[in-house]
């Protein structure tokens, strides 16, 4: 009895962990001031292959938003900017000129994304 009890209660503080994890923060700029690294891509309207090879070009691309409100973005090189949150855009400035990143959903260790009306999202983790 004591086994099933103990197997129960394993089971249901794993299910919490997980159901923790997922829960969604709010989107702040405490929240979002961390720096993020690729991890994978949703676009629907990609073959596998297509997505296999935007993952390839996409592996090593991050981006950190500090409290400071400024960010690096880093793919192929590093470009450095400003940056201000409303609701759920983010509005990045650079030398390269403005982006707006929408802000899907977030956690505490992942961010999903997607830039400038773009249908596909980015997923990243927290570095």
């Amino acid at each position: 009895m004591k086994k099933y009890f103990l197997l129960v209660f394993l089971f249901l503080s794993t299910v919490q962990l997980q159901a923790q994890e997922k829960t969604e923060t709010p989107i702040s700029i405490e929240t979002v001031s961390k720096k993020w690294v690729f991890f994978d891509l949703i676009n629907t309207k990609l073959s596998k292959a297509e997505v296999a090879e935007n993952k390839e070009m996409l592996e090593d691309t991050a981006i950190e938003f500090r409290k400071d409100m400024t960010f690096t973005f880093s793919f192929i090189v590093d470009l450095e900017g400003s940056w201000k949150l409303e609701n759920n855009k983010i509005t990045t400035t650079d030398r390269r000129g403005k982006n707006i990143w929408t802000i899907h959903k977030i956690t505490e260790k992942e961010i999903v994304m997607s830039r400038n009306e773009a249908e596909q999202q980015i997923i990243f983790k927290a570095n």
